[in-house]
């Protein structure tokens, strides 16, 4: 017997739900920090799905991505500076694994969702209020 939040999949939502809502108040302090954070949502979306794993490498979607960065791939090993290309576009597929990820989180639970970016959304306002402040009377 599993209460809601002890639930292995309960966790690895909220988490996942937590680190979508911070990316965009994390985006105002770096491109870092918010490329880790995404990183950061795929690798819970994964651990918390890892059993649907062959569902999800069904999607057109992501046989398409995955398609498309093989593609990548090969034109960076032909270009005329192959390390440099192959460097870029390796690490690109995060960008449509956290698309699903994003997809799937957000499909998961809506209103929970939807109170979750609100929450996001006013933190965010606030924050950034405080940064122009700052920058105003200093």
């Amino acid at each position: 017997m599993t209460f809601g939040i002890f639930d292995r999949h309960q966790i690895g939502q909220n988490i996942n739900s937590a680190l979508i809502a911070l990316i965009p108040i994390l985006a105002m302090i770096g491109n870092a920090i918010a490329d880790i954070t995404l990183v950061l949502v795929i690798l819970a979306f994964l651990a918390t799905h890892w059993a649907q794993a062959k569902l999800f490498l069904g999607s057109r979607f992501l046989q398409l991505a995955f398609l498309f960065w093989a593609w990548m791939l090969f034109c960076s090993l032909i270009s005329l500076f192959p390390s440099h290309s192959f460097q870029d576009s390796l690490p690109w597929i995060r960008f449509p694994l956290f698309a699903f990820a994003l997809s799937y989180s957000l499909a998961a639970d809506q209103g929970r969702a939807m109170r979750i970016f609100i929450a996001a959304a006013i933190f965010g306002t606030l924050v950034e209020s405080g940064f122009l402040f700052r920058e105003l009377i200093a």
